[in-house]
C-alpha cells in the first residue's frame, strides 16, 4: 500500500510540475499579446514569487497544513478563476490604467502558482525520506512540460493550452481523491463528483464562448490604435496562434474606398501586405508606395552585376520583396521568423510569397540563417524587422536584439559579395547612431579608423526612418556625388544625413532676432568622418545609451543609461527579497521549540548555502542558454529545447545524488567544485569552438547535458541533509530557493544589460567555488567537534 501511495504521489507531482511550466509559458504568450514585452517579464518573474510564497505558507501556517486537501481540489479551479478574470477585467475601462492593469495582472497570475507551491511542498514533506527521487521527478516533469508546450501551442493554439493545463490539474486532483479516500465506495463517489465538476466547469469556460484576449491601451500596440480609428472601417480576416504568438490579418477600408491588409504579431509591429500581382496590374497607389520605400533610393544605383542576389531578413508583408523584384534581382531569398506570417501570406498574398520561382521564403531566425548559409549576397536588407515581443530566455530581451549587434553586423559582412552592401532601415535616429557605433567599433578592431571606415557608409532620410547603408568596399567618389545631388532633389537630406567625400556646408542665419546654424550633414557623423572625434566620445556624451552592442549584452533597443525604469521597481523588490532572506537567516528562521541550538546553527548555515546555490545556478543557466541560443533556428523552440535539456540533466543529477548514503554536505561541496571546473573548461575551450563552427542540434544537447547533470547534484544533497532533521523544514528550503530564483531572474537582466553575460559566468563560477569552500570547511569543523 505504501509503494502504491508513493507511485500516486509521484504521478500527482509529475502532473503538477509539468503543468506549472505549461502554464508559465502560456501566460508569457498571453501577456505578450495583451501587454508590452517588458511587462511580460515582470509578470512571469512574479509566478516564481507565487511558487515560493506557497511553499513558505505551508511551512509557516498550521491552518494550511490542516486543510491541505482543499488546495489539491482547488488546483484546476485556480486556472479557471485566474484565466477568466484576466480576460474579463482587461476589457473594463477602469483597469486600463497601466499601474492598475499591471497590479491586477500580477495578482491574478500569482494565484495558481501559490496553490502549486502549497501542493508541491506537501508532497515533498510527506515523502522527505525520498526527497532526491521526488526532486528528480519534479525536474524531469518540468523538462517534459517545457518540451510539450511548444507542440501544444503550435498544434492547437494558446487558448487550448490553458484547457490542457486545466485537464492535467483536474487529473491530479482526481488522483489525490483516490489516494485519500477511506474505502472503495467513497473513492468511487468522490471520483464521479470530481469528474462531473471538472467537465461542467471546463465546458462552461472553454466551449461556450470564443476566447478573445483584449490588447491593453499601450502605445506599442499598433493594432488596437489603428482599429480604434472611427473614420476607417476594420475587420480581422484571419488569426493564427502558435508558440511565437498571435498573428492577426486585419483589413482596413479607408474613406476613399481603398483597402489595405495589415499583419500584426501580438497586436504590434504592423506590416502591410504588398502584392506583386497588384503591382503588375498597376493598381493605383502601389508603385507610389514602393517609391516611398526608404531603401528604394540606394537600390536604384546598383549595376547589373550587383543584382545577382538579395537576402531579406524579416520580409513582413512583402514590400522588401516587391522592391527587390521591381529592381530585377535574379534571386530573392527572404527569412521570416514567424511561421504564421508565412502561412497567412501564402494564403492571402501568394503572388509575392509563393508563385515566383526566383523568390524563396524560409521560415527561421535571420541571424541563424546568415551564420549557416553558404550563399553570397549582393545585398542584405533589414527593414525594421521588429516584433516588439519578448522571445528570449529571460522573457525580457526582444527577439530582434540579436539582429543588431556588432557580431551580427560582422556575420552580414561575411556573406556579402566583394561589391555587396548591408541596408538597414531604422525607426529613428538613435537606432541609426547605435548601429553606426557597432560598425565603427567593428572597424576599430580591424585597425581601421573612423575616417577610412566612413568611406563605406551612406546615411539618408526624409526626417523619419533613416537608412544606413554599409558597403563592403568604399563608395566611388563619382557615385557619391550623384547620390548627393539626387538625395537633395528627392528630399532625402532631412534628418540624419551623410554621404562620403562631400564637404560639409554650414549656413548662418537669423530668425526672429536669434542666430541659427544649419549643417547639411549630421555634424557628429561628419566629425567622425574627419577624425575630429570618435564614436566613443559621442556615446559617452549622449543622453541616450548609444554604446555598441554585442551578443554578450544584446539589448539594442535599451537606450536608457543604467537600470531601465521599467525594471527599477522589480529590481528594488528583488533586493528587498534578498535582504529579507539574509536577515531571516542571520536572525534565525522559525524552528520548533525543541530544536537544539546546534541544529538551528546548522539550518542557518544550510539556508545560506541554498541562497548561494539559487543565485549561482541561475547565473550559470542564463549564461549557457545565451551562448547556445544562437545555434538554434527558432527562439521559442530554442528556449523550450534548452530548458528541457537543462532540466533533464538536473533531474538525472538529482536521481544520481539519491545513491549517496552519507556525508551529503561534503559531497555537495565536492560537486560544487566540479561545476566550477567544468564551467571554466566549457567557457575557455568549448564555447569558442561553438561560435566558430556549425554544430548539430544533437551535439548541442549533449554538450548542455554534461554541466546540467553536475549542476543538478548539490541542491538535492542539501535537501537530503535537512530532510531527516526536523518536521516540516523541507518546505522552508524549497521556498527560499524559489524566492531567490525570482529575485535572481531580475538581477540577471540588470547585470547583462550593464556588463554582459560573461560576467554571469564568472560570478556563477565564483559562487560555486565559495559554496565548495564553505561546505568543506563546515565538514572539517563538524569532524573536529565530533572528536571532542
Amino acid at each position: 500500500m505504501k509503494s502504491k501511495n508513493i507511485l500516486i504521489s509521484l504521478l500527482i507531482l509529475l502532473m503538477v510540475s509539468s503543468t506549472a511550466i505549461i502554464l508559465e509559458i502560456s501566460l508569457s504568450r498571453l501577456f505578450s499579446y495583451m501587454l508590452s514585452y517588458h511587462f511580460v517579464f515582470i509578470i512571469i518573474a512574479f509566478t516564481l514569487f507565487g511558487l515560493g510564497t506557497g511553499e513558505l505558507l505551508y511551512y509557516y501556517s498550521a491552518w494550511v497544513k490542516k486543510r491541505i486537501n482543499l488546495f489539491y481540489s482547488l488546483l484546476p479551479y485556480g486556472i479557471l478563476v485566474s484565466y477568466n478574470l484576466l480576460l474579463v477585467i482587461n476589457r473594463i475601462a477602469f483597469f486600463s490604467s497601466p499601474a492598475i492593469n499591471l497590479f491586477v495582472n500580477i495578482s491574478l497570475s500569482i494565484l495558481p502558482f501559490v496553490n502549486i507551491g502549497l501542493v508541491k511542498a506537501d508532497i515533498f514533506q510527506k515523502h522527505k525520506i525520498k526527497v532526491t527521487w521526488f526532486y528528480g521527478v519534479d525536474l524531469l516533469s518540468c523538462a517534459a512540460g517545457a518540451l510539450v508546450t511548444i507542440g501544444i501551442l503550435n498544434s492547437i493554439g494558446l487558448p487550448k493550452a490553458f484547457f490542457v493545463s486545466y485537464i492535467l490539474f483536474g487529473l491530479a486532483g482526481l488522483l489525490f481523491w483516490f489516494l485519500r479516500a477511506d474505502n472503495e465506495k467513497r473513492r468511487f463517489l468522490h471520483g464521479m463528483v470530481w469528474v462531473i465538476l471538472i467537465i461542467g466547469f471546463g465546458w462552461l469556460t472553454f466551449s461556450t464562448y470564443a476566447i478573445d484576449p483584449t490588447i491593453s491601451n499601450d502605445k506599442n500596440k499598433d493594432m488596437r490604435r489603428l482599429m480604434s480609428n472611427p473614420v476607417v472601417k476594420s475587420r480581422i480576416l484571419d488569426t493564427d496562434w502558435n508558440s511565437f504568438g498571435k498573428t492577426d490579418l486585419v483589413e482596413f477600408t479607408n474613406q476613399d474606398g481603398s483597402v489595405e491588409k495589415v499583419m500584426f504579431i501580438d497586436g504590434a509591429a504592423g506590416t502591410e501586405l504588398i502584392s506583386l500581382k497588384a503591382l503588375k496590374n498597376e493598381t493605383p497607389g502601389y508603385l507610389q508606395k514602393l517609391q516611398h520605400f526608404p531603401a528604394f533610393f540606394d537600390l536604384n544605383f546598383l549595376d547589373e552585376n550587383e543584382k545577382d542576389s538579395v537576402l531579406i531578413i524579416g520580409p513582413g508583408g512583402g514590400i522588401d520583396i516587391a522592391v527587390a523584384w521591381l529592381q530585377n534581382f535574379r534571386q530573392i531569398d527572404a527569412v521570416e521568423i514567424n511561421p504564421s506570417f508565412v502561412k497567412l501570406l501564402k494564403k492571402y498574398n501568394s503572388s509575392t510569397f509563393a508563385e515566383k520561382k526566383n523568390i524563396a521564403v524560409v521560415v527561421g531566425e535571420g541571424r541563424n540563417f546568415v551564420r549557416k548559409t553558404k550563399n553570397k549576397y549582393d545585398v542584405v536588407m533589414l527593414t525594421i524587422p521588429i516584433t516588439k515581443g519578448g522571445r528570449g530566455t529571460d522573457f525580457y530581451g526582444l527577439t530582434e536584439n540579436y539582429l543588431f549587434t556588432l557580431n551580427a553586423l560582422e556575420d552580414y559582412l561575411n556573406i556579402l559579395t566583394p561589391e555587396g552592401r548591408v541596408i538597414f532601415t531604422m525607426h529613428n535616429p538613435p537606432e541609426a547612431y547605435r548601429m553606426l557605433s557597432n560598425y565603427l567599433k567593428l572597424m576599430e578592431t580591424r585597425g581601421i579608423n573612423g575616417k577610412a571606415a566612413m568611406q563605406n557608409v551612406l546615411i539618408y532620410s526624409k526626417g523619419t526612418m533613416p537608412v544606413l547603408v554599409i558597403k563592403k568596399t568604399p563608395f566611388d567618389r563619382s557615385e557619391a556625388q550623384i547620390k548627393h545631388l539626387l538625395a537633395h532633389r528627392n528630399n532625402f537630406g532631412s534628418g540624419v544625413f551623410f554621404i562620403p567625400y562631400i564637404p560639409q556646408i554650414k549656413v548662418d542665419t537669423v530668425f526672429e532676432n536669434k542666430s541659427y546654424q544649419w549643417y547639411m550633414f549630421d555634424q557628429l557623423i561628419y566629425g567622425i568622418s574627419q577624425n575630429k572625434f570618435n564614436y566613443q566620445q559621442i556615446s559617452e556624451a549622449a543622453l541616450l545609451n548609444l554604446k555598441p552592442v554585442t551578443d554578450d549584452s544584446p539589448y539594442f533597443f535599451n537606450y536608457e543609461n543604467g537600470i531601465p525604469r521599467s525594471l527599477m521597481s522589480l529590481f528594488i523588490l528583488s533586493l528587498i527579497i534578498m535582504g529579507w532572506i539574509i536577515f531571516r537567516t542571520v536572525k534565525g528562521w522559525k524552528f520548533r521549540q525543541d530544536t537544539r541550538p546546534s541544529t538551528q546553527k546548522k539550518f542557518k548555515f544550510l539556508a545560506i548555502i541554498i541562497f548561494l546555490l539559487g543565485i549561482s545556478y541561475f547565473f550559470i543557466q542564463s549564461y549557457l542558454f545565451q551562448v547556445m541560443n544562437l545555434q538554434l533556428s527558432n527562439p521559442a523552440q530554442s528556449f523550450s529545447l534548452l530548458l528541457f535539456t537543462f532540466l533533464l540533466g538536473n533531474g538525472l543529477g538529482s536521481f544520481y545524488s539519491g545513491l549517496f548514503r552519507k556525508n551529503f554536505m561534503l559531497k555537495a561541496g565536492f560537486y560544487s567544485l566540479i561545476v566550477a571546473i567544468v564551467m571554466f573548461g566549457i567557457s575557455v575551450f568549448l564555447i569558442p569552438v561553438l561560435a566558430a563552427n556549425e554544430v548539430s542540434q544533437l551535439f548541442m544537447i549533449v554538450i548542455l547535458l554534461v554541466p546540467a547533470f553536475i549542476i543538478g547534484i548539490p541542491f538535492p544533497l542539501i535537501l537530503k541533509e535537512v530532510s531527516a532533521e526536523q518536521e516540516y523544514i523541507l518546505p522552508l528550503f524549497l521556498g527560499i530557493s524559489s524566492l531567490v530564483s525570482m529575485a535572481t531572474a531580475v538581477i540577471v537582466i540588470i547585470i547583462t544589460m550593464l556588463w554582459g553575460y560573461s560576467y554571469l559566468l564568472w560570478l556563477g563560477i565564483s559562487g560555486y567555488l565559495l559554496i565548495a569552500v564553505l561546505l568543506v570547511r563546515n565538514y572539517r569543523i563538524t569532524l573536529k567537534t565530533e572528536k571532542l
